[in-house]
């Protein structure tokens, strides 16, 4: 449904501005900031799943796939919008958690770069 579609993106917008914020947090430029984020843009493409199978990875990178919040979006998107199926909350709560992660993680790298200057 629309609805359980509109949930998924704002979880996916969310881990998103969430990252986003990591990364700003980490960069003491501008410049520096986009290097970092080119970089961890294609690290978290690669790692989507969306361009190879899943199943047939080894464990370490399947790890690094599901701590990702793009290894439990797309699968997401794809069983409401192509399959038709039912929206897995557990999926959900996982790419809302990532998210939440990452602005935990931004937050503390933000207080630490506060206590340097």
């Amino acid at each position: 449904s629309l609805f359980e579609l509109f949930l998924v993106l704002l979880a996916i917008g969310f881990a998103g501005v969430s990252m986003g914020l990591f990364i700003s947090s980490l960069a003491s430029t501008d410049q520096q900031a986009n290097q970092l984020y080119i970089i961890f843009l294609i690290v978290v493409l690669i790692f989507s799943g969306q361009f190879f199978s899943v199943d047939n990875l080894p464990a370490a990178f399947k790890a690094i796939i599901f701590a990702l919040p793009m290894g439990h979006s797309i699968p997401l998107v794809i069983d409401i919008t192509l399959k038709g199926l039912p929206l897995d909350y557990i999926r959900l709560l996982i790419v809302f958690i990532i998210g939440a992660v990452f602005a935990l993680l931004a937050y503390i790298a933000y207080l630490f770069k506060k206590l340097e200057v």
